[in-house]
């Protein structure tokens, strides 16, 4: 089982080509993915319709999605006076067709006046049909795919061809 942190993944298909090598034909993967809102290569579509970035998430969510992802920041950055949390969408570093990450930052300014950038939060959303499609040229074939969250997250259950 590997959980949302595939969606974290630098590149998914070096990871299952270099990672799980020790697998036999049979062998099950789980992987729980995001789902992409709109179609990659529709960049209005995408920032209109996925919530992350129409910033469109609840207040009280938003909030403690990011008191969560500065934490840290909060707690080892000395002279710290301001810290900005903005979401932005990244399509260059997916490897996976029609895949898009949200890639979220935090602007920290110091009392000295600097300012630094810092990425708290990367997370991939995938078109589902593509990533099975990309999966089973890999050598594993979607056995199953269970959507939940109003159908934008999926549990894929995959099984090892070869």
């Amino acid at each position: 089982m590997f959980g949302y942190t595939f969606g974290n993944l630098d590149n998914e298909i070096r990871f299952l080509r270099s990672s799980l090598t020790f697998s036999e034909p049979g062998d099950l993967l789980f992987l729980d993915v995001a789902l992409a809102y709109a179609p990659a290569e529709d960049h209005a579509a995408v920032m209109k319709a996925d919530p992350a970035l129409a910033q469109t998430l609840s207040g009280d969510f938003q909030r403690r999605q990011e008191e969560f992802n500065i934490g840290p920041i909060r707690r080892y950055t000395i002279g710290l006076q301001d810290i900005h949390f903005s979401r932005h969408l990244d399509t260059r570093s997916c490897v996976v067709p029609g895949s898009y990450a949200l890639d979220m930052r935090a602007t920290v300014k110091l009392k000295s006046g600097e300012s630094k950038q810092f990425s708290v939060a990367y997370v991939k959303r995938y078109d589902a049909e593509k990533l099975a499609r990309l999966l089973d040229e890999e050598g594993w074939e979607l056995a199953h795919g269970w959507k939940y969250g109003e159908d934008y997250f999926m549990l894929c259950m995959l099984r090892r061809k070869r």
